[in-house]
């Protein structure tokens, strides 16, 4: 249960670092 909200939440922050990224 914890690892699959780790794995959740580091793929919430690589979205969000692309999203960043692609806003500029």
């Amino acid at each position: 249960m914890v690892k699959a909200i780790q794995e959740l939440s580091a793929k919430l922050e690589t979205a969000e670092a692309r999203i960043a990224v692609l806003e500029g």
